[in-house]
């Protein structure tokens, strides 16, 4: 059997089970009328990874916005459609951003409907698309998770923080803006209206302050970007920015089940105090005592030749914990990374870094945090007109954004937008 032909019947066999467990999840039982009160929205980076991951500051418009919601199917009453849109942010010249509206949708398909290969009209195609499916599969659980605990749930989505950026050598000057007022008036816990009491030179030099420290340096470890940042709420003059960024920093970092139950870790007794003391390494005194760099070499030498024939399921790290740790057996977490992340899906694994599931198998009775999988967000439709429920205004948004999410029934997509989130474009 050649590479290829294997690589094709593992590919065929993904998509058979993803196709399974949309149907036994969404296609076969009726789906709640309660649902049609929430809706989903996350984040993906682009088509090539759904993982955040040492990119939390991405240049507006590279991300997906991805919203799921639920509505009654025109002809069968026992029946939903689930459209799920993609949106791209835009960034207007004064600094504040939209999403959807006149700009339309990335795409626009029924999340109840997939097909095994080339679907078209409303269905997406398992084959071009299984990343999508699977994100219909992963807002559709939490949709229904939360549908069933009848909880409280927000009626007005996180949507990311909009950085502005500039040069290193020209960061940008004060603006009296009202946001920056409001970050003052909530510092001293008075209105808005009574700033000023004491005077406009105390008052200005509060409004410096606040505002820089709210600047980001670009040494800052959290910016990768080389610039001046600054929130596009405190500043309007956007036209002078080189590069206008989202913020993913608060909407990133999801907890989920741990792969480590179950999986059993190459362990071993720890041969560390016999070597310690073979090679008289004064164990009264911590770790923090001076060992040369030849005794160090000696003690990873003789802890690898006690071990014996296991001896290579253990890095360098994990035989100098054993050292540090005598009373404790010697465990092979890393030689278990392979099977651990088998256990996951595609998308949660590729948003998991070897880290994280190292943190879990040590820590198995704490979930696993995948640091660069974008949050689930459930929110409450507003008691409004349904045309209207999933369309936010500034006002109610609260910051400078406006954000359709609607869309109108099943228009036509735009030019070339099929292939947007598709796998194989």
């Amino acid at each position: 059997m050649t590479q290829v032909t294997a690589h094709n019947r593992r590919t065929s066999s993904a998509i058979r089970k993803l196709v399974r467990k949309h149907y036994f999840q969404i296609g076969a039982e009726r789906q709640p009328v309660e649902l049609t009160d929430v809706f989903a929205i996350t984040f993906r980076p682009n088509a090539q990874t759904g993982s955040f991951a040492g990119s939390l500051l991405r240049r507006i418009g590279t991300t997906a916005m991805i919203v799921l919601s639920y509505e009654p199917h025109p002809s069968k009453p026992d029946r939903l459609v689930m459209p799920i849109r993609g949106f791209r942010a835009q960034a207007c010249s004064d600094g504040s951003v939209r999403y959807g509206g006149d700009a339309g949708c990335l795409f626009l398909y029924d999340g109840a409907l997939i097909g095994r290969a080339r679907a078209g009209g409303r269905a997406i195609s398992a084959a071009r698309n299984p990343t999508l499916v699977e994100t219909v599969l992963r807002l559709d659980r939490a949709c229904k998770r939360h549908v069933d605990r009848r909880g409280v749930l927000p009626r007005v989505p996180r949507l990311p923080r909009i950085l502005l950026g500039f040069a290193p050598s020209e960061p940008p000057q004060i603006e009296d803006s009202p946001a920056l007022r409001q970050l003052a008036a909530r510092e001293l816990r008075i209105p808005v209206g009574r700033l000023g009491a004491n005077g406009s030179v105390l008052l200005d030099r509060l409004l410096r302050d606040i505002w820089e420290r709210h600047l980001i340096s670009p040494s800052a470890p959290s910016n990768p970007t080389g610039k001046w940042l600054v929130d596009a709420e405190l500043y309007t003059h956007a036209r002078q920015a080189l590069e206008i960024f989202e913020d993913f920093t608060d909407l990133v970092g999801v907890r989920t089940w741990n792969p480590a139950h179950g999986v059993k870790l190459p362990q071993v007794d720890n041969p560390a105090e016999e070597v310690l003391r073979r090679l008289e390494v004064d164990t009264r005194q911590n770790f923090d005592q001076y060992l040369s760099d030849e005794l160090i070499e000696k003690l990873e030498l003789a802890m690898r030749q006690a071990v014996g024939v296991s001896e290579g399921y253990f890095t360098r790290e994990e035989i100098y914990d054993g050292l540090t740790n005598p009373g404790r057996p010697l465990v092979g977490y890393s030689a278990s990374l392979a099977h651990l992340r088998s256990k996951l899906g595609v998308t949660l694994s590729e948003c998991c870094t070897d880290d994280d599931l190292l943190q879990a198998a040590r820590d198995r009775d704490q979930p696993l945090l995948a640091s660069g999988a974008c949050k689930m967000q459930v929110v409450a439709k507003r008691d409004v007109a349904r045309p209207a429920a999933l369309r936010f205004m500034s006002d109610v948004l609260h910051r400078r954004i406006e954000a359709d999410l609607s869309g109108d029934a099943w228009k036509a997509r735009s030019k070339g937008s099929s292939r947007l989130y598709s796998e194989a474009g």
